[in-house]
């Protein structure tokens, strides 16, 4: 968790990252209990490991959530992903 000025997630994309993105983009956006949260992915393709993120705001607090297949098996990531509904 980390405090933010941000009121919401795409606030605190360019809070993190910059008015130009730094490189980064907002890949997906999704509600997990009407608290509206955003995936980030490097605007380049990697060569490195598959991950996921979930990015959520609220109260002026933000907390990210992180998987990746180092971690978690692939099938797990996949689980995860479908327990979401993606917005974008």
């Amino acid at each position: 968790m980390q405090e933010t000025k941000a009121k919401n997630t795409d606030e605190w994309f360019r809070e993190v990252y910059g008015p130009d993105g730094r490189g980064w983009h907002i890949s997906t956006t999704t509600s997990v209990a009407r608290i509206n949260a955003i995936g980030v992915s490097e605007n380049t393709s990697s060569v490195s490991h598959e991950t996921f993120d979930l990015n959520f705001v609220k109260s002026r607090h933000a907390w990210s959530l992180f998987f990746d297949d180092v971690r978690l098996s692939s099938q797990d990531i996949e689980y995860m992903r479908q327990s979401f509904r993606f917005l974008k």
